[in-house]
């Protein structure tokens, strides 16, 4: 019973963090997914999922619980910001 103990918890420390990146289009095709790359090589712990839309799309679904991070380009701050 110990044994199977000790490998439940050896299987939990192998889990990756989810983490969701939200981004607009523009980004999506070369910026976000080089630095995803960069980040995974730094942090493999992490499993990042990238989540592409619009940039009205993008703040709410931060906002709302959807995602994690979101990287746009505005020149306006977002409400509630």
């Amino acid at each position: 019973m110990k044994l199977a103990i000790v490998e439940l918890e050896g299987l939990k420390s192998r889990q990756k963090t989810p983490i969701r990146v939200v981004c607009i289009d523009g980004l999506a095709l070369n910026l976000v997914p080089l630095l995803l790359a960069r980040f995974h090589q730094l942090h493999p712990e992490v499993n990042s999922h990238l989540i592409v839309g619009s940039g009205q799309q993008v703040p709410e679904w931060v906002r709302y619980g959807e995602g994690d991070v979101a990287i746009k380009f505005s020149l306006a701050a977002e409400p509630g910001d």
